[in-house]
């Protein structure tokens, strides 16, 4: 069996931008996977938690391209605090209730909310949490796998830190369901930086105030966004298609990537090629990785103004 066709990839931006990335599986009809759900926030919902609330509006009613090509939809609904109330919440849970579509979220009565009431939703447990909560640095020994292995009981998918796939904790990941284990495989930022949990706390607080005033800009500012321009150092490491063919012979299936609204589109397609193509025809362009690095280290990136600013 092509190994390719057990992959389950989980597509950041793949939804608001979804003509460029249905035109690179139209380029490219050999490539094979097993599913694909893509992934985006909802604009100026109080339930977002990870990612910033975006100028560029969330398209509701433009689903049925995706569903006509076996394409899921995820929705992040990743704050820490949330009013069961909030009616854009609601509606967003609505919306998009349909079995094999995805709702990633950190809350536990949110989770427990979404059991009862809207059973054929997927839950994924977020990756931000750990971070935020600072899991890595808190829980040591059995007390740290044990909180896992309650993550895998109560959510379908538990998208783990990049850590678990490194020593000490690499050697003994596999007391977890690891078909169910969701890996980052583009979270370049450095091992172990506290400084993203901090920066996902702060984001949970700014999705709570009116965007694009004087808070908003207040609260970007404590975040990493603005000076750490995501590790380059360790581009080489994790982009790379031997990792990944070591973790898919390692039995992990599912893969994300994420969200990045610094990229301008260019960048996105040419990242979504290069990981739909390259890992499914190795013999493709054994250098398509090292000129996307170089190109990334000249790129300007200015998150504030494509996130923030037209």
């Amino acid at each position: 069996m092509d190994r390719n066709k057990k992959i389950h990839w989980e597509v950041g931006r793949g939804f608001q931008r979804q003509e460029e990335f249905l035109r690179v599986l139209e380029r490219n009809p050999d490539i094979s996977y097993g599913s694909i759900n893509v992934y985006d926030g909802i604009s100026q919902c109080r339930w977002n938690g990870g990612r910033f609330v975006t100028k560029e509006k969330m398209r509701y009613e433009n689903t049925s391209p995706l569903y006509a090509n076996n394409i899921n939809i995820s929705i992040p609904l990743t704050n820490p605090d949330i009013d069961l109330n909030d009616p854009l919440g609601i509606e967003t849970l609505d919306r998009f209730y349909r079995k094999g579509n995805r709702i990633i979220l950190r809350n536990e009565n949110l989770r427990k909310y979404i059991k009862k009431n809207y059973p054929d939703y997927e839950v994924s447990y977020s990756i931000t949490a750990s971070y935020a909560e600072e899991v890595l640095w808190k829980l040591k020994g059995d007390d740290f796998w044990d909180f896992y292995k309650r993550k895998m009981d109560e959510y379908d998918i538990v998208v783990v830190p990049k850590e678990l796939l490194e020593p000490p904790h690499m050697s003994k990941i596999h007391c977890l369901d690891i078909s169910r284990i969701e890996f980052v495989v583009d979270n370049d930022c450095y091992l172990y930086c506290k400084v993203m949990g901090q920066m996902y706390r702060y984001i949970g607080q700014l999705n709570k105030v009116e965007p694009y005033g004087k808070l908003y800009d207040i609260i970007y500012d404590k975040t990493c966004l603005s000076d750490c321009h995501l590790g380059n150092e360790n581009f080489t490491y994790w982009y790379s298609r031997e990792k990944l063919a070591e973790l898919i012979d390692m039995g992990f299936v599912r893969f994300k990537i994420a969200r990045h609204e610094e990229y301008p589109i260019e960048r996105l397609v040419e990242q979504w090629e290069g990981y739909f193509v390259d890992y499914n025809k190795p013999d493709d362009d054994p250098e398509r990785w090292k000129r996307f690095w170089e190109k990334g280290k000249s790129l300007d990136l200015n998150p504030k103004r494509n996130i923030i600013h037209d």
